[in-house]
């Protein structure tokens, strides 16, 4: 809980400095987007101290009762559809700067319209997974095990995504007239990103080590890296957006 509260007040400082150097300026789709991601990530900070506090994630579920551990799983379940709303989100938000900021060739607007389908679908398809979960029809264990796979293919095309949202604009950086040092410094501002990537495969890593047997214990970790994954997308859409 501490992590998660921590990474969501930096993240509120990032989202806050970047609506104050609009001052002089108008406030675009783009800012309003980030907002919103940051409020569902505040939403995600809510939920992770339920399953905290009510449903004592982090912690053997032997010695809780039902309820207790039915509180958990829900709320891990509502993190889950929190970070991909949160995540979906902060792309939209920076492919909507990337349209702002280079007005260029219609092949890159379309790339963009493109990337945006493909974050809009995977946010449906996430979602719809955790909401409408399919009935089992085989034995327990392969039930299990088809649950790990599931959200570590999920987590990948979420991966596969921020990796193409990091790189769509350095071809058009290196393009542009400027030294060659500031080309440099733009691509790193962009690439920044990159920490987010990082993040994602940790939580991928612990999805795929998610025991059903004993949730409880076993959740915690993948919703700490959910919640740093969530506040460092947010965080690398301000910098851009930064005072030079």
């Amino acid at each position: 809980l501490a992590i998660t509260a921590t990474m969501t007040f930096l993240a509120s400082v990032f989202v806050l400095l970047r609506f104050l150097a609009r001052r002089k300026t108008s406030v675009q789709l783009d800012d309003w987007i980030c907002l919103a991601s940051l409020t569902v990530a505040y939403g995600f900070l809510v939920a992770t101290a339920l399953m905290v506090t009510i449903g004592q994630a982090g912690h053997d579920q032997s010695s809780y009762d039902r309820h207790t551990r039915q509180v958990s799983i829900q709320s891990y379940l509502a993190t889950d559809i929190l970070a991909t709303s949160c995540l979906s989100l902060t792309k939209l938000s920076i492919l909507l700067s990337y349209r702002r900021i280079f007005v260029v060739k219609p092949a890159f607007r379309r790339a963009t319209w493109v990337i945006g389908g493909l974050v809009f679908a995977y946010f449906v398809s996430a979602n719809c997974v955790v909401i409408f979960p399919s009935k089992p029809v085989e034995d327990e264990s392969h039930t299990r095990h088809s649950y790990n796979a599931v959200w570590v293919a999920f987590c990948s095309l979420n991966l596969a995504l921020d990796i193409t949202v990091l790189c769509l604009p350095q071809s058009i950086v290196w393009r542009l007239k400027m030294t060659r040092q500031r080309k440099i410094q733009l691509s790193l501002v962009f690439l920044l990103g990159a920490f987010v990537c990082v993040a994602s495969i940790v939580r991928i890593y612990f999805v795929s080590e998610l025991d059903m047997d004993n949730l409880t214990y076993s959740l915690l970790s993948v919703a700490n890296w959910n919640a740093i994954e969530m506040t460092t997308g947010i965080i690398c859409s301000c910098l851009p957006m930064m005072p030079s």
